[in-house]
């Protein structure tokens, strides 16, 4: 009588020798990686507390990418105001100590001159940037937070200036008799009056 072969392969224990194989195979992965598996399925009854677990990472990463942001914007912020602070400082000491001879060449005095200087100064740190982004403008982060110092002063386009509306408020005032918008009558012979020449104007001398 003849003795029918025996599939291991295919037998129960084969199985459970190819199963211990792939766990001792999948434990060793583990401690040479640190990850207990490449998928979600792997992760067993932990797989829920995987996926909740790498979401709040994300959230937590985010959150911390925007702090330094944050705190980045807000560092820049202080030292730019503190910049402000002492150039005011600066053009104030300049003008009360330099000397109120005009120029011959400019036509300005020394104060004049370290003032338009500051101006530019100041313009510089409202317009400060961190990385890409205008600090002092709002929302509007890719547009400049000031004009350009020469655009403030000599305008542009169809922009007027403060130096022609300078001059424009100072020939308003003057106007056209160059008194200041004042009518000068002689009521009698020994009477001088003096009026504005339009009640309420807000132009010229208030009497």
């Amino acid at each position: 009588m003849s003795i029918s072969s025996i599939n291991y392969g295919s037998s129960l224990l084969g199985q459970s020798v190819r199963n211990l194989n792939q766990q001792l195979t999948d434990l060793s992965t583990q401690l040479s990686t640190g990850v207990k598996s490449t998928n979600y399925a792997g992760m067993g009854v932990n797989e829920g507390f995987a996926i909740a677990a790498r979401a709040q990472l994300a959230n937590i990463s985010a959150f911390t990418t925007t702090m330094t942001n944050v705190n980045t914007n807000i560092s820049a912020a202080n030292t730019a105001l503190q910049s402000l602070s002492d150039t005011a400082s600066s053009v104030q000491s300049s003008a009360a100590a330099t000397a109120q001879n005009l120029s011959s060449t400019s036509g300005q005095t020394i104060a004049q001159q370290n003032a338009a200087s500051q101006l530019s100064s100041i313009v510089g740190i409202l317009n400060t940037q961190v990385g890409d982004r205008y600090i002092f403008s709002g929302s509007a982060i890719n547009t400049p937070a000031v004009a350009s110092a020469d655009d403030i002063m000599n305008g542009s386009g169809t922009l007027a200036g403060l130096k022609q509306v300078i001059s424009e408020r100072r020939q308003a005032d003057l106007g056209t008799s160059g008194l200041g918008r004042l009518v000068i009558t002689s009521p009698t012979a020994t009477s001088v009056k003096v009026a504005e020449d339009v009640a309420g104007s807000p132009f010229g001398f208030k009497l």
